[in-house]
């Protein structure tokens, strides 16, 4: 007793007039019940004073009483309730305070469900049949969490004690009540669906960008708007620009280039996932794809349905074709899957966009710090295969009141002079959260003198407008390139910065113009200092991961990897299961494939191995036909005309400019190879 009265008294268990939260029944209601079942057993026992009773009424009492202030949905299972009126009915017999108690209960909950039929229930119990009929006649239209729930208590009912009339007027009755529930419904959504609209414009219009401190990109040369994929191995294709011979073709009379326009197919709509999906929470378990299927089918077109099983509950993400199928969709919340009932809400408004975290942060540190909040259902990384430098992350929860309490975590600094951002994932600000237009806003600086810093890069543009990243080009060895990558917040400010072309730094002219991922250098095939091309260089620094989990991010995949070698990008092949993984050097890719101890990686061992080059197998390879004279050229290596177009690779580091073997067939007397005697003679 003295334990529980301390426990009360610290005022954790009631809610601060002015505080944005309520407190969590949970912590309450336990604590009631154990002290209210230890006073029932002493009664039981024959132990209890004679003012026993009352105290043990008086302790469930004032546990509702605090429930009800700490929180104002309070216990939607009413345990604390249903222990009471059990105590009414079957210790004291006083069946008309359980009554009481649930005609007080339902007036206090008046749109729960739940409630009303506990209420009914007693009154069926305590043999109140006309009451408990006009009961549901009075609540069957009444706006309801879950009103379908009541008619079916009603129908029950009648079915148990009604007659034929009174069934029939009940299921007329409830099928006017349904009709109306439904068009409520639709009309609610659809406002939900237009004010949530109207927010996401005006945080959009409203809300600045945080200002995002320059980060140390060190060697990073290579910008996000870049579409390139990695060099993986594909059959070459024929498409170089030429016009077909269909091209040449007469144009038929009257075929204008409008009117083929108009016969072309309309393009398919783009994937917008964000404003296309709920999520679907508490679903039961063993809960299909049919049946959700079937509980959304009369709401639109159904793009993809996915149902993850978490730790503590099945929970389920369901995109439309259309976002017109969401407001309908939302209409689908309390229903019920095999008698449990489901929660449907937005995805995105239980979602955070969070970034500007340290750099050290992986997926570990994101869940750890935000899963205190509530239930994470996911956690989305970016890819890093065209920009090294980004770092930033999606963290889903299971219900948007859980997001809500972690944005006490914007603002929050968890390193010198960084605060962490956290926003709410709106869709309509998407283009602000990411490099989509980085193109517009990015500067190509070439022409740089070898000792010009990134201090002076940052003090020459600065004066332009604020800057996001600056990413100074070097080689392996640390020394620069000559270029660099400047990129400004707004696109004004990058376009301004132009007029520092031809501009004089560190006595060299620079030249300044826009960045365009799309330029691809001519030749391809430039030799790196290994003598090998680019190509071959970057294969040789790679490696392929087979057996990937299904649902794999690269982002996650690269975190992985890099606690074992130095990784610089990866790219997944999600058909094959299977990803191209380029490390900084050969040496780190040879010690992934030489690792003996397996990487898990979610619970799956990955499979490395080197990759392989096109063309003929490893196991029977083709010596490259020499270019260079010598003794030890053998009599069939001679170099042969190739057919074909093309121009030939420069050399290697251990070619040579001398005299070249001329072609001749085998027939030829005028120039052959040296023989095994030529090199008797040779060593005397």
């Amino acid at each position: 007793l003295d334990a529980y009265n301390r426990a009360l008294s610290t005022n954790l268990f009631t809610r601060p007039p002015n505080a944005k939260f309520d407190r969590d029944p949970e912590q309450i209601v336990p604590l009631v019940l154990a002290r209210a079942s230890a006073e029932k057993r002493t009664i039981e026992a024959g132990r209890g004073k004679e003012d026993a009773f009352a105290t043990l009424v008086k302790v469930v009492e004032d546990g509702i009483s605090l429930v009800r202030q700490a929180s104002k949905s309070g216990d939607q299972r009413f345990r604390l309730e249903k222990f009471l009126s059990e105590l009414y009915l079957n210790l004291a017999d006083v069946p008309e305070a359980a009554v009481h108690l649930w005609a007080a209960t339902a007036k206090h909950y008046k749109s729960s469900w739940a409630s009303w039929v506990a209420y009914t229930d007693v009154l069926i119990r305590t043999e109140h049949h006309d009451l408990a009929r006009s009961t549901f006649q009075e609540i069957s239209t009444k706006n309801l969490d879950y009103p379908e729930a009541l008619w079916d208590a009603w129908i029950n009912f009648e079915y148990a004690h009604g007659s034929l009339t009174s069934l029939e007027d009940a299921l007329a009755r409830i099928e006017r009540a349904r009709i109306q529930v439904e068009a409520r419904r639709m009309k609610e959504a659809q406002k939900a669906y237009v004010e949530a609209q109207y927010a996401m414009d005006q945080q959009a219009s409203t809300v600045p960008l945080t200002s995002v401190p320059i980060p140390d990109v060190g060697k990073s040369t290579t910008t996000e708007g870049a579409s390139e994929s990695m060099d993986v191995d594909v059959a070459p294709s024929d498409a170089r620009g030429k016009r077909k011979a269909d091209d040449d073709e007469p144009a038929e009379p009257g075929d204008s280039k409008k009117q083929r326009l108009a016969e072309q197919p309309p393009a398919p709509l783009k994937r917008d996932r964000e404003n296309c999906t709920v999520f679907v929470a508490d679903l039961p378990a063993g809960t299909s794809e049919d049946q959700l299927i079937t509980l959304f089918k009369d709401c639109g077109e159904i793009r993809e349905v996915k149902i993850t099983q978490l730790p503590e509950l099945v929970v389920a993400t369901v995109e439309f074709t259309l976002r017109d199928s969401v407001p309908a969709a939302l209409t689908k919340d309390k229903k019920r899957i095999d008698g449990t009932e489901v929660s449907v809400h937005l995805a995105w408004r239980s979602t955070l966009y969070v970034t500007n975290f340290p750099e050290k942060w992986d997926d570990a540190s994101v869940r750890d710090l935000f899963s205190q909040y509530g239930l994470i259902f996911d956690v989305r990384w970016p890819s890093k295969k065209f920009k090294t430098t980004r770092r930033f992350c999606y963290v889903q929860y299971t219900s948007p009141a859980s997001a809500e309490r972690a944005l006490e975590l914007h603002g929050r600094e968890f390193e010198p002079e960084r605060t962490l951002n956290v926003y709410i994932s709106n869709p309509e600000r998407k283009k602000e959260r990411t490099d989509a237009d980085a193109d517009d806003r990015e500067l190509y600086v070439a022409g740089l003198s070898k000792f010009t810093t990134k201090e002076d890069l940052e003090g020459l543009f600065s004066t332009y407008g604020p800057l996001k990243a600056i990413r100074l080009a070097e080689d392996k060895s640390g020394q620069p390139k000559g270029f660099a990558f400047v990129e400004f917040q707004n696109e004004g400010d990058a376009r301004a910065a132009l007029s520092a072309n031809n501009y004089e730094l560190k006595k060299r002219r620079i030249a300044v113009t826009l960045s365009d991922t799309r330029v691809r250098p001519r030749n391809r095939e430039v030799l790196s200092e290994t003598g090998f091309s680019q190509r071959a260089e970057t294969r040789n620094r790679s490696v392929r991961i087979r057996n990937l989990p299904p649902d794999s991010q690269e982002g996650l995949l690269q975190q992985a990897l890099e606690k074992h070698a130095a990784v610089k990008r990866v790219e997944i092949l999600f058909a094959e299961r299977e990803a191209i993984v380029e490390l900084e050097n050969a040496a780190e890719a040879g010690k992934l494939v030489l690792k003996t101890e397996p990487i898990v990686f979610k619970g799956m061992h990955l499979d490395i191995s080197e990759e392989i080059p096109p063309g003929p197998s490893r196991s029977a390879p083709v010596a490259p036909p020499s270019k260079m004279g010598g003794m030890f050229v053998p009599r069939t290596a001679t170099s042969r005309p190739r057919a074909g177009l093309g121009r030939p690779r420069k050399p290697g580091v251990n070619s040579t400019t001398g005299a070249t073997v001329p072609a001749a067939p085998a027939t030829s007397v005028g120039v052959r190879g040296k023989s095994q005697d030529d090199f008797r003679k040779m060593m005397g």
